[in-house]
């Protein structure tokens, strides 16, 4: 429960594009599903730290052939 309301937090702190916060809060969050062995959850933290941190991009870098890679893997990404 409290890794899911540390991933809560994360997500309104990347609303609110606070990304550096938003990303340390998402490291929390899957520290603290690893801690329980929340696999789902420690997967859809990793996620969402990752969609936070290409939505902080500029759009030129973040549609870079260089982020390709990473934006395909969060089409089959949970949450």
């Amino acid at each position: 429960m409290a890794a899911e309301w540390t991933q809560f937090v994360g997500w309104l702190h990347a609303e609110a594009r606070n990304d550096a916060e938003a990303v340390r809060v998402q490291v929390e969050t899957g520290e603290q599903a690893d801690a329980v062995d929340s696999g789902p959850l420690g997967d859809r933290a990793a996620a969402d730290n990752l969609r936070t941190g290409l939505t902080g991009l500029p759009a030129d870098q973040r549609d870079a052939e260089g982020t390709q890679e990473y934006r395909q893997a969060l089409v089959v990404a949970p949450g």
